[in-house]
């Protein structure tokens, strides 16, 4: 006698998944997310740049010194 063929159970990780993405809370929760991961990004961004900007600043003010030192004998 042979077992019955075991049937797939209604709650699969494939069915939960597609449960899951198909919840419109769940979207908008997932826009919301996108939305600020892009935000967070883009502070980063501009965070780099400052930061950049203000390493060139420096760098010719430093330069700039040591002209007028050299030029001037200051």
């Amino acid at each position: 006698m042979t077992p019955a063929p075991l049937r797939p159970h209604p709650f699969t990780v494939a069915h939960l998944r597609k449960k899951y993405e198909q919840d419109p809370a769940i979207k908008r929760q997932q826009q919301r997310c996108a939305k600020r991961k892009e935000h967070v990004r883009q502070e980063q961004d501009d965070v780099y740049t400052l930061y950049s900007l203000l390493g060139v600043a420096t760098t010719l003010y430093a330069l700039a010194c040591l002209y007028v030192r050299v030029a001037y004998g200051v």
